[in-house]
């Protein structure tokens, strides 16, 4: 399933706000594409029964963003490039699979590499599903 729940979950303004915040801070200077698939990872967490089911539980699960731990998200500046990638995400573009869940720095060792299969690089982050 593509998109935010098909459409019925209805995102309030206050949500897309973060979500650009999240994402511009887990992407700062990287490509679209980047911005794009981290996007895409939120949104398939909201879709996923494993996962809390709205934008906010999901970025704000412990232990998941090293920017809401660290607090990094609060003092970026949103750019036009992540606004049209979270956007462009909202409406159903994706470029990763569905079932890809998890990210992190390319390269580091984290819990995901150890336990989960590799989808992709895609700028300075792996996938993992």
């Amino acid at each position: 399933m593509y998109g935010l729940l098909n459409g019925s979950y209805g995102v309030a303004n206050a949500e897309i706000q973060l979500l650009y915040k999240v994402v511009e801070a887990e992407t700062t200077g990287d490509c679209y594409e980047s911005k794009l698939a981290v996007t895409n990872v939120i949104c398939n967490r909201v879709n996923s029964a494993n996962f809390p089911n709205s934008i906010k539980k999901v970025v704000m699960q412990k232990k998941q963003f090293s920017v809401i731990a660290d607090g990094r998200y609060k003092t970026v500046k949103v750019t036009d490039s992540t606004r049209k990638a979270v956007n462009e995400a909202l409406r159903g573009k994706w470029i990763i699979s569905d079932k890809v869940l998890y990210f992190n720095v390319k390269g580091l060792n984290s819990w995901a590499k150890r336990n989960l299969s590799y989808y992709d690089t895609i700028g300075v982050h792996d996938y993992f599903y």
